[in-house]
């Protein structure tokens, strides 16, 4: 029996649809398979499933093994044998569904492998990085990103099914971003513009797309494209954040109309090739065995190494007692892991303000205040997991601040204790006051305005 979870929840056997029931079973059976064979607590099924609350007269415990029957008995009715999928004789619940059996799981293995090829920053793996984003991006039968294709978990509601969809989205533009990356760089930037404008057109404040966009026009030969898709997307951010140009599109601008050699492809790309579709040892290389296992610890270690030379380079001073790298020098990811860490479920919308005593800090706010304005949240799939792994998290927060510097700046800022307060109708930043209404933007004092 093979699922889906990347649209509307369905199960097929051999072809043929099978009925699985309303929505509360729809849900029941995607916290089973989200979890990837895991075990659910009864408890955690109550939240996910029964959030609404329960039925009159009906006990919790009565409730959840009535639901997970009938969902064994929708499961064999689908397939002789099927309903052994959820074991029996366990105080917990999990599904043993084969990995390959859920496109789920088939998305998540891919992106999972896909990260160590990209943080390793190697012309060589641009083939393997375009056919594992490619095959990742398949298992979406259209993309959520344009707006145009499924919802995952499509119909269901709550905050369990609200939050998995919004790490799920995350985790797709994080595959889009590398994969239109790598196959511009492989020189298939001119066939790529079609679908970079339709991006561009329903998320124009995204820095990334705008500047693949930039790319692969520069490529095909329209200079004009470039100049306007430059000056529209500075004018947005402009309005948007009352912010000056962006430092990022300003840079690659300037190289386009110097024509950087940089920007030419790294390999050409033969006549007639699709994006996508790599062949040889380096595709190889990203479609074999998990890249992750072995390398893992050591592309968190070098992305923890870029952040400590990024920020170093680029701030002034350093919060006394601040959480220090085994290089000696200021671990900033890992400070930034501490002030989100607890207050995630609030930030990323996936609980409510005070559930379970979880108010963010003044500091935790304003540093995640400032990862949206650069963009950089859709950069940190792991942040909207519901347990996120602090390892695979600090890996992608070291990345985020390696890569631009001015976040690395305003992040310091925070961390040593010079960001925005609210106190009684003013507003506070290096012991400066500005009045309501001032124009504020990021942590650095050069981007405030008195």
């Amino acid at each position: 029996m093979r699922f889906r979870l990347l649209g509307p929840v369905e199960a097929e056997s051999d072809g043929r649809p099978v009925e699985l029931g309303g929505p509360k079973k729809q849900l029941l059976l995607a916290v089973l398979l989200e979890a990837e064979g895991r075990p659910v607590t009864p408890s955690q099924l109550l939240q996910r499933v029964w959030h609404e609350g329960l039925r009159e007269g009906s006990t919790p415990q009565e409730t959840v093994q009535s639901g997970v029957r009938n969902l064994r008995n929708a499961l064999g009715r689908g397939e002789p044998g099927a309903n052994e999928l959820i074991p029996k004789k366990d105080p917990r619940y999990r599904m043993t569904a084969r990995a390959g059996d859920v496109d789920l799981h088939r998305f998540r293995v891919r992106a999972r492998r896909l990260r160590p090829l990209v943080a390793r920053g190697d012309a060589g793996n641009d083939p393997g990085i375009a056919a594992l984003g490619r095959e990742a991006l398949a298992e979406w039968r259209q993309g959520p990103v344009a707006g145009r294709g499924d919802e995952a978990l499509a119909g269901l509601d709550g905050h369990w099914a609200d939050g998995v969809r919004k790490e799920l989205v995350m985790q797709y533009h994080e595959v889009l971003v590398a994969c239109l990356g790598a196959e511009i760089r492989l020189g298939h930037g001119p066939r790529l513009v079609p679908e970079l404008e339709e991006l561009h057109q329903a998320r124009p404040l995204n820095r990334q797309l705008a500047l693949h966009l930039m790319r692969a026009c520069h490529l095909a030969g329209d200079r004009q494209r470039v100049i306007e898709v430059y000056e529209r997307f500075q004018r947005r951010v402009e309005r948007r954040y009352s912010a000056g140009p962006d430092p990022a599109a300003r840079d690659l601008y300037r190289r386009i109309v110097e024509d950087d050699p940089t920007l030419r492809p790294r390999v050409a790309a033969p006549p007639g090739a699709h994006p996508g579709a790599a062949t040889g040892s380096a595709a190889r290389a990203g479609t074999g065995a998990d890249p992750g296992a072995g390398t893992g610890a050591d592309t968190r270690a070098a992305a923890r190494e870029d952040a400590e030379r990024t920020t170093g380079e680029n701030t002034e001073a350093t919060a006394e007692g601040a959480r220090m790298s085994s290089s000696g020098k200021p671990d900033i990811a890992g400070e930034m892991l501490d002030l989100l860490a607890p207050a995630l479920p609030v930030l990323t919308g996936r609980a409510p303000e005070n559930a379970n005593g979880a108010v963010p800090s003044a500091r935790a706010r304003e540093l995640w205040r400032v990862l949206q304005i650069h963009e950089a949240v859709s950069d940190l799939p792991e942040a909207w997991r519901n347990s996120p792994d602090p390892d695979t998290l600090h890996a992608q927060l070291a990345d985020v601040v390696a890569r631009d510097g001015t976040l690395a700046e305003d992040v310091a800022a925070i961390l040593a204790g010079r960001f925005t307060e609210h106190e009684k109708g003013q507003i506070t930043n290096f012991g400066q006051y500005y009045q309501r209404g001032d124009n504020i933007l990021g942590t650095s004092i050069k981007n405030y305005h008195r």
